[in-house]
């Protein structure tokens, strides 16, 4: 070993330990001798040989009393925060109501849809002139195209 190897190892620990000082350090050494450092703990093949200290507890200073103003700001500051609650569920309670209005709309649409393409194969089947057919196929066109959008 050179004169340099514990100054170097010194300074490489420090840096090492000053990233890490939030938590602890376990030095660890295996059959061969070999020093390793870590924060999870030794691995099976090696023997803790010293642990850093634990940090410090945590200290938790009390606040201040709060004044009068201080008191009325915070109790102004709770109304307006439960207002706008209550509003938020207000307007949740009705776009939910929009939905479901929306959804029977829909689902009305999509019977009548339905029940005029029932009723076209119902003219068709009777039968119709040549002059009505292209008649008939832009209205069943029309029709699917607006059940598709209508009906899920």
């Amino acid at each position: 070993m050179s004169k340099l190897t514990i100054p170097i190892t010194a300074a490489c620990m420090a840096t090492l330990l000053g990233g890490q000082a939030a938590g602890a350090v376990f030095t660890c050494l295996d059959a061969n001798g070999h020093r390793t450092f870590t924060d999870l703990g030794c691995p099976r093949h090696t023997t803790p040989e010293r642990s850093a200290p634990p940090p410090p507890a945590t200290q938790f200073l009390p606040f201040a009393p709060l004044d009068e103003a201080e008191s009325a700001r915070l109790a102004a500051l709770q109304k307006r925060l439960q207002e706008r609650a209550k509003q938020h569920r207000r307007t949740q309670a009705a776009r939910r109501s929009d939905r479901a209005r929306d959804q029977a709309r829909r689902g009305q649409r999509c019977d009548a849809v339905k029940a005029s393409l029932r009723a076209l194969q119902q003219r068709r089947r009777k039968g119709y002139s040549l002059a009505e057919a292209s008649a008939l196929d832009a209205e069943d066109a029309a029709l699917r195209a607006e059940r598709a959008t209508v009906c899920p």
